[in-house]
């Protein structure tokens, strides 16, 4: 009796959490794919750190629309305002600012949309 209450509860939970399983492996099989095609460079340690630091944008985005929308003050502007301002911080990082002036400036944009 013992051994079929614990089977069902291994299906039981396999079922729930198919879809988390299934994300994940889904993902196991891009990440394959995209290293094959790259002639495995994608799964470079050097490009695996440069993935996670590009990310880090994405996430502190997704952290502070989780605490907005929390909170109840549903503002989707976010996403424009990081378009907006990535795209001039980017012009004027290539062509217009002196290099010290390049790791400070992305603030200012950000602070007047504000």
């Amino acid at each position: 009796m013992v051994t079929q209450t614990s089977e069902i509860s291994i299906t039981r939970r396999l079922r729930v959490n198919l879809r988390t399983y299934a994300i994940v492996v889904a993902l196991a099989l891009i990440w394959l794919l995209f290293g094959a095609l790259t002639n495995w460079v994608f799964l470079d340690p050097r490009n695996l750190s440069n993935l996670f630091r590009q990310m880090t944008i994405e996430a502190f985005l997704a952290i502070g629309m989780v605490l907005v929308i929390v909170t109840g003050n549903i503002d989707l502007s976010v996403g424009s305002a990081t378009g907006l301002v990535s795209v001039v911080v980017a012009y004027l990082q290539f062509f217009v600012l002196h290099p010290v002036l390049r790791d400070l400036f992305p603030t200012m944009p950000v602070l007047t949309l504000g």
